[in-house]
């Protein structure tokens, strides 16, 4: 709850008064999320902000815009205003900050009420320390819809626990545990509204039916438990994606295969791929456009046509090799939807069409919801997609799994 305010600040908006401390320890039943990162400045809006000594709330009918910028001597710059006028302008000598919101956003995203403004390595950071369970309701609301069925709900819960926790043990000197994007687990905060809804009282069951459950290697460790839509009929393995990480078999799923709804289609301008595929790692960068031909060599595996390398040239400089996993994500996850594809050309374009949707490691979300309407129980459709690991109780020294 916000303060008792009194009006002040001749701007039609009410302040009052706080001390509000810079300084926080890590909760191992907390998980630290990266809500959003940028090498210059950071946007978002809310309808209330507490902020060092002061509070602040939106005029009736408005917002405030937050944007942080860097600033010189590694410090930040935040910026408030509301209807376009000027409500805050603070230079921060020294992250990490606190601060509160209220009914915030960053983008289509609700955010948590209590965030932190940081600078790491040079970029900007908005994080939140969530609670173990919001953090899983989370991610889960936003990774399976809510009314599929109840066994598919428990086997997502599994391993988005048994993910969430790996992270959290491997990340322990990072300022962060998880990013709160498809670069780790998709993550919006649950307001007090949706927890009341239908699809977010069935994903509390889930969770609750499968408390301290996780996924166990062969070690003894919680399972790195990768998860994605849809495999597109058979699911890959992660050397194929990004290098060895953990213990995996390509399982096949015929539902997937035979499934019309999961082909896809993307085309592109040459010139606009060019532009993509500059040299993110090097100093050489391609001409936005040129007269040269793009010619491209697609490597596939041989068990699941899945492109794992992808060679490259314009017709200028040297052949260029990309994986196929950083290939798909210089033009987009959104429009290349998986590297189960395959091309054309087709004038100045290139046609890409493929079947499935994410990067195919570990369970399939639209199998999953298959097998479930087979009978399968979540240990079942979880032991399908793991077939190297098993479901148990995560081992001493991982946070409270629940």
């Amino acid at each position: 709850m916000f303060p008792k305010v009194r009006a002040g600040l001749g701007l039609g908006l009410i302040s009052t008064f706080f001390f509000l401390s810079s300084s926080y320890a890590a909760d191992t039943d907390h998980v630290r999320v990266r809500l959003g990162s940028a090498p210059a400045e950071l946007e978002f809006v809310t309808e209330s902000l507490r902020f060092d000594e002061e509070a602040f709330t939106k005029r009736p009918g408005q917002i405030l815009r937050v944007k942080i910028e860097k600033a010189p001597a590694g410090a930040l710059r935040m910026r408030v205003t509301s209807g376009g006028k000027a409500v805050l302008e603070r230079l921060i000598g020294e992250p990490p900050v606190r601060f509160e919101t209220r009914e915030a956003k960053m983008g289509p995203k609700n955010l948590p009420p209590h965030l932190i403004l940081d600078q790491v390595a040079g970029v900007i950071e908005l994080r939140a320390e969530v609670a173990f369970t919001d953090y899983l309701l989370g991610v889960l609301s936003r990774e399976m819809p809510g009314m599929w069925p109840m066994e598919a709900l428990k086997a997502q819960a599994v391993a988005t626990r048994s993910y969430t926790l790996s992270q959290m043990r491997a990340r322990t000197a990072w300022s962060f545990d998880l990013e709160g994007s498809i670069l780790d687990q998709e993550f919006e905060w649950v307001t007090p509204k949706r927890r009341a809804s239908p699809a977010l009282r069935r994903w509390a069951e889930a969770l609750a039916g499968t408390r301290d459950q996780v996924l166990r290697g062969a070690g003894g460790e919680v399972f790195r438990a990768y998860y994605h839509a849809d495999c597109g009929g058979r699911t890959t393995t992660p050397e194929f994606v990004w290098g060895p990480v953990g213990e995996y078999k390509s399982v096949r799923d015929p539902s997937c295969e035979a499934r019309p709804s999961n082909k896809w289609k993307f085309v592109a301008e040459k010139n606009w791929l060019k532009k993509q595929l500059q040299d993110p790692g090097g100093d050489r960068r391609l001409p936005a456009a040129t007269k040269a031909g793009l010619e491209f060599s697609w490597i596939q595996s041989l068990f699941d046509q899945r492109v794992t390398l992808v060679e490259w040239w314009d017709g200028m400089s040297d052949l260029k090799i990309l994986s196929g996993q950083n290939f798909r994500q210089l033009l987009g996850f959104g429009k290349l939807k998986s590297l189960r594809f395959h091309t054309r050309e087709q004038g100045k374009d290139v046609v890409f069409e493929g079947q499935g949707y994410g990067h195919g490691v570990g369970l399939c979300q639209w199998g999953s919801k298959d097998w479930a309407e087979k009978g399968l129980s979540s240990t079942q459709i979880l032991n399908h997609y793991y077939p190297l690991a098993r479901v148990g109780a995560p081992p001493r020294g991982y946070a409270q799994a629940r």
